[in-house]
């Protein structure tokens, strides 16, 4: 993909982290919110399609932009069984425009801990034209820290066991 570099179809072309952190653990069960606006040019509309085409992306070893997949991945989907990664403060609050359009991400990683990733995004128009935020015009990108994941052993749990049917069948004995 050649990305275009102009601003005759969108003026702004933004990624940026929208859950409280960019760290997620390295367990594929954590997540962490990524949220890409677009404003189109005045009189332009963005149809669902082109809308739907936003993904995330990475630049390779070979500079050629790849779409988060393996030990990095995406889904439009929030997992609801996972809490975001508990930092202090909060994400920037960036002021989105009346014509700006937004979609959310949720990225999750099985890398090693404490590797880095920017991500960029991605739009495609039509066919031959594709807008990447990595390009001069809108150059924002974000960077995703993943964290080792933590390791509990039976040492860090306590168990109490409470009069129950254990002692009504004569035994104590539970692993």
């Amino acid at each position: 993909m050649n990305p275009a570099n102009d601003t005759n179809w969108i003026t702004k072309f933004n990624i940026h982290v929208s859950s409280n952190s960019n760290k997620v653990f390295g367990n594929g069960r954590h997540q962490l919110e990524v949220s890409v606006t677009v404003t189109p040019k005045a009189g332009v509309d963005i149809t669902d399609e082109q809308l739907d085409s936003i993904r995330l992306v990475t630049l390779d070893d070979n500079g050629a932009y790849q779409e988060l997949s393996g030990e990095l991945h995406m889904s439009t989907e929030r997992d609801t069984r996972f809490e975001y990664y508990a930092d202090t403060g909060a994400p920037p609050a960036p002021l989105i425009a009346a014509n700006t359009l937004r979609r959310k991400f949720y990225v999750s990683s099985t890398r090693s801990g404490g590797t880095l990733d920017v991500v960029y995004a991605a739009i495609t128009k039509d066919e031959a034209t594709h807008y990447v935020s990595h390009t001069s015009k809108f150059n924002t990108s974000v960077t995703l820290e993943t964290l080792t994941p933590l390791r509990l052993n039976r040492d860090d749990f306590a168990f109490d066991a409470e009069d129950s049917h254990f002692q009504e069948i004569g035994t104590t004995e539970w692993n």
